[in-house]
């Protein structure tokens, strides 16, 4: 018995020795191993994203609604376009979460702004000039890289600058918090932190580095925004960081001409829009000048001339005024609604990217064994055979 199942495993080794010899693996001493998956060039890729990049969180871009702010007095839209950069805020694409981890993980950037990498054996180059042409975004001015820069230290002033965006009655703080900020500078900030340089945490309060960008803004100081760009990607390789930026990654794979078909993509979603529900949700609204003030500074529409009942005339304001203050509630309730439903929807999406990365770990490094069984019997079938060599005795 013991006979026949010895020969039954000998018999299926040999099944599998034939099958393998259809499509040898190389030899490593000849050639690089092949490919265990069409996303990489080589195993050292695979083990280094599987390691360190497979889990990455991504952060996903805003963009602001350029048609509902266009035309409505908002000084912050002004600056952005004076700055060059409403193109790039007001920029909507899809994206692909796995591409994206992978092109992450392949990159590498210069110390004279190189960008390289490689997604599915297609060897990526973006150049500054380049990354331009891509993004429009400037190119001119300072290289900020989260410091005062030389330029500045005989302009800037922390104190200064935090009584630029504040509000007359805001205690000046090391820390500043949004609300304490002025209308346009709040604003300015939102899309400064959700586009420009996005970051997970701590987006309800302005960093010393938020205080600098607004400072210049309002002072149109000219900043190399691309330079600044390439600064949070690369500052992104760190270990557990989010990963920025990823609707950049979809316009240099397309000019590039990565294949994306049979990936998944994450769609726009209602969340990622800046428009009238922000604005909203900060509690603003324009008075009769056309400024835009916190609602309960605004004041009510004057009394026309002619009116015949001042008494009916009283009631209707009132009642409009009552109304007023039900829609903004509805309109406050419903932003509230949206945000926790946001909330739980990133939540999901979470779970359901870790729930999907699990099966590719488990695969890669399924791939990345099986590979070097395959190696190592290749290898072994090089070797001579002692059993033909020797006689039987």
């Amino acid at each position: 018995m013991a006979d026949r199942g010895t020969k039954k495993q000998k018999a299926s080794s040999s099944v599998g020795g034939r099958r393998r010899r259809r499509s040898p693996t190389p030899s490593p001493s000849s050639s690089p191993p092949t490919p265990t998956n069409d996303l990489f060039s080589s195993d050292e890729q695979q083990e280094k994203y599987a390691q360190h990049f497979v889990n990455r969180e991504i952060l996903e871009s805003k963009y602001l609604e350029d048609e509902y702010f266009q035309g409505k007095n908002f000084q912050f839209y002004d600056i952005l376009h004076e700055a060059g950069l409403t193109e790039f805020v007001c920029l909507r694409r899809h994206y692909h979460p796995q591409l994206v981890r992978v092109f992450y993980s392949n990159m590498s950037i210069s110390d004279t702004g190189v960008i390289r990498s490689e997604v599915r054996g297609v060897k990526i180059r973006v150049s500054p000039n380049l990354f331009q042409q891509l993004t429009n975004l400037p190119s001119d001015g300072v290289c900020y890289e989260g410091k005062v820069v030389d330029e500045w230290k005989e302009q800037y002033d922390s104190v200064t600058a935090r009584q630029l965006v504040c509000r007359d009655d805001a205690a000046i703080q090391s820390r500043i918090l949004a609300g304490q900020m002025k209308v346009q500078p709040r604003i300015l900030h939102y899309v400064l932190t959700r586009v420009l340089i996005p970051r997970a945490t701590n987006i309800g309060q302005a960093s010393e580095e938020d205080i600098m960008l607004l400072w210049a803004f309002f002072n149109s100081i000219q900043i190399n925004w691309g330079h600044l760009i390439r600064y949070k990607m690369k500052r992104a390789l760190r270990e557990n960081a989010k990963l920025p930026y990823p609707h950049l990654i979809t316009i240099f794979m397309e000019h590039f001409e990565v294949p994306t078909e049979s990936y998944p993509i994450s769609e726009l979603k209602f969340k990622q829009r800046i428009g009238c529900e922000v604005v909203a949700s900060f509690g603003y609204m324009q008075n009769d000048e056309g400024e835009w003030v916190p609602k309960g500074n605004a004041p009510h529409p004057p009394l026309q001339e002619g009116q015949q009942n001042q008494g009916q005339d009283d009631e209707q304001g009132s009642s409009s005024t009552t109304l007023d203050n039900v829609i903004n509630r509805i309109e406050q309730l419903q932003t509230f609604v949206g945000t926790r439903f946001d909330a739980f929807e990133t939540r999901f999406d979470a779970l359901e990217t870790r729930f999907g990365n699990m099966d590719m770990v488990i695969t890669t490094r399924f791939d990345a064994l099986q590979s070097r069984v395959g190696n190592i019997e290749e290898q072994l079938q090089h070797l001579p055979s002692a059993s033909g060599n020797n006689p039987q005795t």
